[in-house]
């Protein structure tokens, strides 16, 4: 747990333009809504995650003897190309798409 507070410290203070700022960050995110209950005004991410989910839990099931859940070694090279696409759109679809990104900083 240590380990995981100085990184997140760390990445704070990498990503921050100044000391201050940073502080800003990190007294948002020690802020009293960190143990409030989350309110949900808007559902649209739903319908996709619950369109996604039992697709994931499908081909975990089928791969439970495998080395990890997405071991696809046993198919074809082309159905596995088509598999890693659609995972790469489907992150892009539920990442982060502002400029505020750290990555994007480089």
């Amino acid at each position: 747990v240590l380990t995981f507070v100085l990184v997140v410290i760390g990445l704070i203070l990498f990503r921050a333009d100044s000391i201050g700022q940073a502080w800003e960050y990190v007294c948002g995110i020690c802020d009293k809504t960190l143990v409030a209950k989350p309110s949900f005004y808007s559902i649209t991410w739903l319908i996709p995650m619950l369109l996604w989910l039992p697709i994931m839990i499908i081909e975990e099931w089928r791969n439970r003897n495998r080395g990890h859940g997405l071991d696809i070694a046993h198919i074809g090279y082309k159905w596995q190309l088509v598999i890693y696409v659609l995972i790469t759109i489907v992150i892009f679809s539920f990442g982060a798409t502002s400029e505020k990104f750290i990555y994007f900083q480089f």
